[in-house]
């Protein structure tokens, strides 16, 4: 018995080995006349592999991506944006959705606005604190609305309480020079601590950042109604100097077709309508009579000082208690409150009438 096992035991040794070569080459046999069964596995992993690639980036691949750009933080603000069109100096706000409706606003280039309704030629809108029709010929909106709000747009600092202190250094025991209103923006020239610096009627003010937020705004519509109850001169001075809003201001600037400073832009309308002013605020200063406050008429110079005293900017009285002006702190012609920074120091009757 131990004999013949120690034969058996070799044979089938034998056999299995030659039975598992045998299996090994049918396999190969099918595998070179089916090469595509033997790939599909593979082929199955490397879609699964490029699908998870492609729905999970590597964390290179997210680092890669571009920032956001901060300036689209402007378009948080608006819900339905609408933009005044880069070929338009301004646009008329009026109260009824027709050509020859009461005027009650004006609109600078790239001002931003809400649309709340549309007409056929017509958007009725809101912007600022005013809400009035539009032509919709004069609006960009959708994509074209977004591109011109974020290249467009200004950092700016906006005053949160009543009114803010301006002082002429970056310190609460500096002198109060001025205060700004509620509300209003000014563009940023620097940050010194915690003090924003401004360019204020061409002087260096600075304002407690406390106080202010920041953020990026486009212009916003300025309300006023067309000139009324004055002189012919002074109505045409008025409606010459509205053709230029939103012109940049440019210091020593006279001409609008580059840019004007605040003197520039008043001996510009004033020569208009055949009145010759002196180059400079502090020399137009000493024309015309000097009137009251509420003797003002539309028309009439506004002249501010800086911290010393010295006069050294000038605006045009337009009525309501707004002034049109070539503003430095906005960096281009804009109506503002006649107070819109400091009480005037000398109102002027230039015209004489």
């Amino acid at each position: 018995m131990n004999k013949n096992w120690k034969i058996i035991v070799p044979v089938l040794t034998l056999c299995m080995i030659l039975v598992g070569i045998g299996v090994m080459g049918i396999y190969q046999t099918k595998e070179s006349k089916h090469p595509q069964i033997a790939n599909a596995a593979n082929i199955t992993d490397k879609s699964f592999e490029t699908e998870t690639s492609t729905s999970q980036p590597s964390t290179a691949e997210k680092e890669e991506e571009p920032n956001s750009d901060p300036k689209r933080e402007v378009l948080e603000q608006y819900y339905e944006l609408g933009v005044v069109k880069e070929n338009v100096n301004y646009l008329n706000i009026r109260e009824m959705p027709t050509e020859d409706s009461l005027i009650i606003g004006k609109m600078p280039k790239y001002c931003g606005m809400n649309i709340l309704d549309k007409l056929s030629d017509w958007y009725y809108v809101q912007s600022g604190d005013i809400v009035g029709y539009v032509s919709a010929e004069f609006v960009a909106t959708g994509t074209e609305a977004e591109t011109l709000a974020v290249e467009n747009c200004s950092k700016m600092l906006q005053v949160i309480p009543e009114t803010l202190d301006v002082h002429k250094e970056p310190s609460e025991d500096s002198p109060v020079w001025s205060k700004l209103n509620q509300n209003e923006r000014y563009l940023i020239k620097d940050q010194v601590d915690d003090w924003y610096l401004l360019d204020f009627n061409s002087e260096d003010a600075y304002v407690s950042a406390k106080d202010v937020v920041v953020g990026y705004y486009l212009p916003k519509a300025d309300g006023w109604t067309s000139v009324k109850d004055c002189s012919e001169p002074r109505r045409e001075l008025i409606e010459y100097g509205m053709q230029y809003l939103g012109v940049p201001y440019v210091w020593g600037g006279t001409d609008f077709s580059t840019g004007v400073d605040c003197s520039g832009f008043t001996l510009l309308c004033y020569a208009h309508i055949g009145i010759t002013l002196p180059r400079t605020s502090y020399t137009q200063v000493n024309e015309g009579t000097l009137v009251s406050l509420e003797d003002a008429k539309p028309g009439d110079l506004m002249f501010y000082t800086d911290a010393e005293g010295t006069v050294n900017h000038v605006a045009i009285y337009i009525g309501d208690g707004k002034i049109l002006q070539s503003a430095n702190s906005l960096h281009q012609v804009t109506i503002s409150a006649y107070n819109y920074n400091t009480e005037p120091y000398a109102i002027k009757n230039i015209i004489g009438d």
